[in-house]
């Protein structure tokens, strides 16, 4: 009978059926050993294993499938084809050692599995030889399971190789057995070290060492399987035991294995990151700026204590050399950045402004400039030598949340950069300044009012931002006192000049500009407000600013300013037809009597003066709270409880 032998197990005269033998009694009638499906299980098993596979059933466990013998075997059959089939595809080693399987041996006991089994139903098995011994007991659904077969042969090929690898130097492995002994020696190595035994005697450093030895010379799969485990399992650990047992790190004597082991990887690490694929250059890389959770107040996120040998940050800005090598991906929508790039840079589209998108990464470097101020100095000087405005954009957005005093600091640090120094301050003046911070904000900017009067256009925009809301936050009138003069045509043109959002600002800094014409300083840039996409992608449509800026010229009497402004509504809305928006609109309400309907509104109340709103429909009331009538009967007070 080709691919299968049905014999028997147990005592009594074997009894067969058309080939198929049943030991120690009669055949089961139903059992066709022709079925279709039976014939094809048998051949697939033949041909994975160039032989046929004898597959010997008690007699005794033939009344529990009475009638359904044929789909029992067909089971075991099966089972058995698809664990070849996956060892062959998922352990090529240990499936050519499989292929000795000559025979799997079903047997009835009555006894529960000597040791605790694998399967629910209580199936244990043992391989001697060519021969797989399966027990099985009343109570199983299945001569041979799913997974048993792969789980025995694998354990046999593990154990069989291990004693055949034991006590066998790096220098001593054949290419052939190179991936079994990289895992036999690290079978053991990654666990977490419980107490400060376990870390002075970590076992990752004798197993770091032969893996590291062995990479040095391995090939192949050898070489692939030495830098999987470097790039993934001892990464891991070393992240692992660094967020999680931080005492026991910080209290670890240099001659510890932990730090023997530490330093080995590390070096390794610095020496290959650069060359790995990007997946497992992240892996070394998160390893190595790992943070530190368990840490008390005021400590740092990346503590010396995590691998003291290693200079983070200088490794981080050779990262970020090879990203503005690659002309900046990921700072644009339309580049992306590679895993570790992006972990280490953060790069993000700076969409329309400098709004940022924040990416997937754990802003390393920007906290480690945050928690240390040689490193904040180290970040500095790296914006200022290189030069790069993209860079320093980056770097600016990637203190969100930081404290403004500090990111305050970082700007004045690199001022002596013109380049890096303007493109920082477009995006902390946009996104990271607060009104909560006014004192110091506006102390700055008289600062650079008064020490530099090329950056005055900087100036402006800062404290245009101090009351970006128009409410009042710093008051306008007292401009002149405050700075010494007023706003003039140089700088209000270097005002204009940072960026789109200065000319819907405007209206908030008019009342400190001179007496002198608006109009050859706000039409160009208004212009561009209107035709730009940036301003209407952030939904902060010019408008309302041009109605403003209208107002305020009306009240100026600047009629031919005013015409002048109305000319650059006209046109754009000429130029997009019906689909000009607002602009449309607002050209309909301009004409030559604009001025004439124009009705000024009140002015912003006096600094120190109370606007109180009351009743049901909010009434405004501007300027000190009348005196109290003293006919006027009291307020009625709230009832005791």
């Amino acid at each position: 009978m080709a691919g299968l032998l049905l014999a028997c197990g147990g005592a009594g005269a074997p009894s067969s059926r058309g080939g198929v033998v049943f030991a120690g009694g009669a055949a089961d009638a139903s059992f066709d050993p022709d079925e279709p499906r039976l014939v094809k299980a048998r051949a697939q098993v033949t041909e994975l294993l160039g032989h046929e596979l004898e597959l010997s059933v008690d007699a005794a466990l033939v009344p529990k499938w009475r009638g359904s013998m044929a789909s029992a075997i067909l089971g075991a059959l099966e089972a058995a084809a698809q664990d070849l089939a996956e060892m062959k595809r998922r352990e090529p080693e240990a499936f050519a050692f499989a292929k000795k399987l000559a025979r799997i041996e079903c047997v009835y006991t009555a006894l529960a599995p000597a040791r605790r089994t694998w399967h629910r139903d209580a199936i244990d098995a043992e391989l001697r030889g060519d021969t797989l011994h399966v027990r099985v007991r009343s109570g199983s659904g299945e001569l041979v399971p799913r997974g048993l077969v792969r789980a025995h042969l694998v354990d046999a090929w593990e154990k069989q190789t291990s004693e055949r690898l034991a006590g066998l130097a790096p220098g001593d492995v054949a290419a052939a057995d190179q991936v079994a002994w990289v895992r036999q020696v690290t079978r053991e190595a990654d666990g977490d070290p419980r107490d400060a035994a376990a870390i002075e005697n970590a076992p990752m450093a004798e197993a770091l060492t032969k893996v590291l030895a062995l990479d040095a010379r391995a090939t192949g799969a050898g070489r692939e399987e030495t830098q999987k485990w470097l790039t993934t399992t001892a990464s891991r650990w070393f992240a692992r035991v660094h967020t999680n047992k931080p005492d026991l790190v910080r209290a670890a004597s240099a001659s510890s294995g932990f730090r023997r082991a530490e330093d080995a990887w590390s070096k390794w690490a610095l020496a290959h990151q650069s060359s790995l694929p990007d997946e497992d250059r992240l892996h070394v890389l998160e390893a190595l700026f790992v943070r530190v959770h368990d840490r008390g107040p005021g400590a740092p996120r990346h503590p010396a204590s995590v691998f003291p040998h290693v200079d983070r940050f200088g490794l981080a800005l050779q990262i970020v050399d090879e990203w503005r090598a690659q002309k900046h991906p990921g700072a644009s929508r339309d580049t992306a950045a590679s895993r570790s790039h992006e972990h280490i840079v953060c790069p993000r589209p700076l969409e329309g402004t400098s709004r940022p998108r924040s990416p997937h990464c754990n802003h390393d470097i920007y906290d480690m400039a945050r928690d240390d101020a040689n490193v904040a100095r180290r970040l500095a000087e790296a914006m200022v030598s290189r030069h790069d405005p993209i860079l320093a954009e980056q770097v600016f957005a990637n203190f969100e949340g930081a404290p403004t005093a500090f990111v305050l600091s970082m700007w004045r640090a690199i001022e002596q950069d013109p380049v890096s120094w303007k493109a920082a301050g477009r995006v902390f003046i946009e996104e990271l300044s607060t009104t909560a911070d006014k004192p110091m904000l506006v102390a700055e900017a008289r600062r650079l009012w008064r020490e530099r009067p090329d950056r005055r256009g900087e100036a402006l925009y800062l404290l245009v931002h101090v009351d970006r809301y128009g409410n009042g936050a710093y008051e306008w009138d007292g401009f002149e006192q405050d700075f010494g003069q007023k706003v003039g045509r140089a700088e209000l043109d270097a005002y204009l000049a940072q960026g789109p959002l200065a000319v819907l600002h405007l209206p908030t800094l008019w009342p400190a500009l001179a007496d002198m014409p608006r109009g050859p300083s706000i039409l160009k840039p208004l212009e561009l407000a209107w035709a730009g996409p940036t301003l209407h992608a952030l939904a902060q449509q010019p408008y309302g600013a041009t109605r403003s800026i209208i107002g305020k010229l009306c009240g100026e009497r600047a009629v031919d300013e005013v015409r002048a402004v109305q000319g650059v509504v006209a046109r754009f809305a000429a130029s997009r037809g019906e689909h000009a928006g607002p602009a449309s609109r607002l050209a309909s309400e301009l004409d030559a009597s604009t001025c004439a309907k124009h009705k000024p509104s009140a002015s912003r109340p006096p600094r120190g003066r109370v606007i109180e709103p009351f009743g049901k429909r909010r009434r405004v009331r501007i300027g000190p709270k009348p005196p109290a009538d003293p006919k006027a009967p009291s307020p009625r007070k709230p009832r005791s409880l």
